[in-house]
């Protein structure tokens, strides 16, 4: 069963598997789609940072839905950011994310040409990620599109 998966990064022990629970539950506020979604947390030694992941199955991306499902899970996101300031962003694929982060042990790794693999991705407005097409921003929270990386829909 494919899922589309937001990946939360951020410094490693900063957030334990605990904070799932915070996680699972603003997720739950924003969640409208009506299809199973999991969160998990990920934490690798040898990498200066950790994950959480929420997967959202059978998630289903069109033209007409896009920007609205996008604005939605921007304010989701923002909600969760608003909490857990110690997130570095949130990147947004189908099934891939493993397969783009495996081999980075540091987030410094993150630049923006990195960043351009993940066809969406959230990040603090008073960051800079000069990539992408935006389709979400307040004066917390800006998520970008990065067309070429994956077709979503």
């Amino acid at each position: 069963m494919e899922s589309f998966e937001l990946a939360f990064f951020y410094p490693r022990g900063r957030y334990d598997e605990k904070s799932i629970e915070y996680v699972t539950e603003k997720y739950k506020q924003y969640d409208s789609f009506g299809v199973k979604s999991i969160v998990e947390f990920f934490s690798d030694g040898e990498k200066d940072f950790d994950e959480f992941e929420i997967s959202i199955f059978d998630f289903r991306l069109r033209k007409d839905n896009f920007e609205s499902i996008f604005g939605q899970l921007s304010q989701c996101i923002g909600s969760i950011l608003n909490e857990m300031e110690d997130v570095y962003f949130v990147t947004g694929i189908y099934e891939l994310t493993y397969d783009f982060t495996e081999s980075k042990k540091s987030i410094a790794e993150f630049d923006e040409a990195f960043m351009q693999n993940f066809p969406i991705v959230f990040y603090r407005t008073d960051k800079s990620l000069n990539t992408g097409k935006v389709i979400y921003s307040d004066k917390n929270i800006t998520c970008v599109f990065h067309e070429g990386a994956q077709n979503l829909c």
